[in-house]
């Protein structure tokens, strides 16, 4: 679920003609996907995580799987939000031409690291929730009494505190500040060009786009295959105590009660399990086309083929404000508590729209 890098830049055209994808056609899917499709994206994200928030809020927050889950709605809220903020800016600079005092271009980018924080957020409580729940159904005995509504709420919190606070530096260091711009031959708010925010870029492309995605993909990955394998498991034995309706335990018989998962629990881990399969899926090209890069050091912005790398960078952009938007549609399905909650909503809705 990453946005656009720290260095990324706005869309233009560099001439290449030994790249792999003529620039014209790039440029222009570029301006399809990554500005039209992407902003629509974001207004639909930002519609669905308020009905997400105020479900779950309306739902209470008295369970861990809960808290989890609203604190990944807030966090979804907060990207696409200050993504279709960036979105915003960005077109006005590019294609409306606006040249103000203060400069939309890097404007955009300030409030695009503002982005970043919730993208790190929803990743990290993505893989608490997939830990969680794939440590329960593996060693139940051990981690069903250790994580806790109390502890999911620590952990929640904690990880929106520590990631804001990562933030500051790269924050502080990429306030606006004057400066002369030769394009418009006058002085605007521009983001600072010094040596301390280059390094903290750099420690941030690192992190960001190396170290905690590689990580999440591979922890996630790994539950998923745990989860997945657990529910075959329970699968199999519901269809045993099917067949064995009303019949007393015998010896040798492979089915307790200790290894059943309740029909609530299996929605839980069926939830979990496919908003970490969409992470993975949304998220994988970008660490494919990142490892690429390292293969192929042509593969990169200012490469040879700089105009594929743009196209699958564009690309993934929207695979990732699509991660944070489709969450609504596990939650209706494999979510009983708000399914209800939300079919309320709905017919509240429909009957306020008739009245009017």
């Amino acid at each position: 679920m990453e946005a656009v890098t720290p260095h990324a830049t706005v869309l233009h055209v560099v001439s290449n003609p030994s790249s792999l994808v003529n620039e014209n056609i790039q440029y222009s899917l570029r301006v399809l996907t990554d500005t039209f499709v992407k902003t629509i994206i974001c207004f639909i994200g930002v519609g669905t995580n308020i009905i997400n928030i105020i479900v779950f809020t309306q739902i209470g927050l008295r369970d861990s799987v809960t808290v989890a889950f609203f604190g990944l709605a807030f966090a979804d809220f907060g990207f696409v939000f200050f993504t279709l903020i960036y979105q915003v800016l960005e077109s006005l600079d590019l294609f409306v031409g606006l040249q103000p005092e203060i400069s939309l271009k890097h404007l955009s980018y300030f409030v695009n690291y503002i982005a970043f924080i919730f993208v790190d957020i929803s990743i990290l409580i993505t893989l608490f929730t997939s830990l969680q729940k794939c440590a329960c159904v593996a060693i139940p005995f051990l981690f069903k009494k250790i994580f806790t509504y109390h502890l999911s709420k620590v952990v929640v919190s904690t990880m929106y505190v520590i990631v804001i606070l990562y933030y500051i530096p790269l924050l502080v260091t990429s306030v606006l500040v004057p400066r002369f711009d030769r394009t418009t031959n006058r002085t605007r708010y521009m983001l600072p060009s010094d040596r301390l925010r280059d390094r903290v870029l750099d420690v941030f492309e690192i992190v960001n786009r190396v170290l905690l995605p590689f990580a999440s993909i591979v922890l996630l990955t790994v539950s998923l295959l745990i989860m997945n394998r657990k529910l075959v498991e329970a699968s199999r034995i519901r269809q045993a105590m099917t067949n064995k309706t009303n019949s007393a335990p015998k010896r040798g018989n492979t089915v307790h009660e200790n290894s059943y998962l309740s029909s609530n629990e299996l929605k839980v881990i069926k939830a979990v399990v496919m908003l970490s399969a969409i992470f993975v899926a949304c998220n994988l090209p970008d660490m494919v086309s990142f490892l690429t890069s390292l293969v192929i050091p042509d593969f990169g912005n200012s490469g040879k083929f700089n105009n594929s790398y743009r196209l699958v960078r564009a690309v993934q952009n929207v695979l990732a404000v699509i991660n944070s938007t489709a969450t609504i549609f596990v939650y209706v399905k494999y979510n009983t508590k708000y399914r209800a909650r939300f079919l309320i909503l709905l017919a509240r809705f429909w009957c306020q729209a008739d009245r009017n």
